[in-house]
């Protein structure tokens, strides 16, 4: 099915869509949209296509400094879709739209700029990579400036996402093993939320696979780290 732009666009990306097939999102621009490196997310809007329609979603559903949005997966009950979101700041936030409500979340590692609020004037990078069936868990990373990548996840605590550094948030476990890695970013999360998948260096500076299952609400199990991920990761 070829999926629409509305009139006066010029380009759509599809990305994500629902189990059944019946929903599916992306975004679609009035510029053409250059493939890699983030530049695809110039002036585009996030779309949801369903049985032929188009539903846009206007950046600054996100935000007043939100300039970009693309939605570049979605749940499978089609209920959530996630991306990110290019600000006026010239970096680029994970974001969660959900469909049913129109509500909207920016994802990001804390006050960073002190003025007392978590939101998109926080000048780091952050990214939302998979969510779980009921978004209740949100894997993805947190870029500090001069920073590297890092692991990071969003649980929902009645209302509110709270962001846990998935490194720091393993050593208050004490869980052991972990000399000499850097875990990059959670890629996947298992529908229920048990289970969350990435990647991250090991202490030999190799480029490795992880995964980590959460058994019951507030504990972490390490189930292994290992499989070396070959090829080239494409960040957004």
């Amino acid at each position: 099915m070829l999926r629409p732009t509305l009139p006066g666009t010029r380009a759509s990306e599809t990305w994500g869509v629902s189990l059944d097939g019946r929903l599916a999102c992306g975004g679609t621009s009035d510029i053409p949209m250059a493939q890699g490196d983030g530049e695809h997310l110039t002036h585009a809007k996030g779309a949801i296509w369903t049985d032929g329609d188009i539903l846009t979603i206007e950046p600054a559903a996100f935000g007043a400094e939100a300039q970009a949005v693309l939605f570049t997966g979605m749940t499978d009950n089609g209920n959530f879709c996630y991306g990110s979101i290019n600000t006026t700041r010239s970096n680029s936030k994970g974001g969660l739209y959900a469909i049913t409500s129109g509500q909207t979340w920016i994802f990001d590692g804390g006050d960073i700029n002190g003025d007392g609020q978590i939101n998109i004037l926080d000048d780091h990078d952050s990214a939302v990579y998979a969510l779980s069936e009921d978004a209740r868990i949100v894997g993805g990373s947190i870029t500090l400036p001069g920073g590297p990548e890092t692991a990071a996840f969003w649980a929902l605590d009645g209302s509110t996402y709270i962001e846990h550094d998935l490194m720091g948030y393993l050593d208050s476990l004490g869980v052991s093993g972990l000399g000499g890695w850097q875990l990059g970013a959670v890629t996947g999360v298992s529908a229920d939320g048990s289970v969350l998948v990435g990647w991250g260096s090991n202490p030999l500076g190799q480029t490795t696979g992880w995964s980590l299952s959460i058994p019951a609400p507030g504990s972490l199990a390490l189930l292994g780290l290992g499989g070396l991920v070959t090829g080239r990761r494409r960040r957004l």
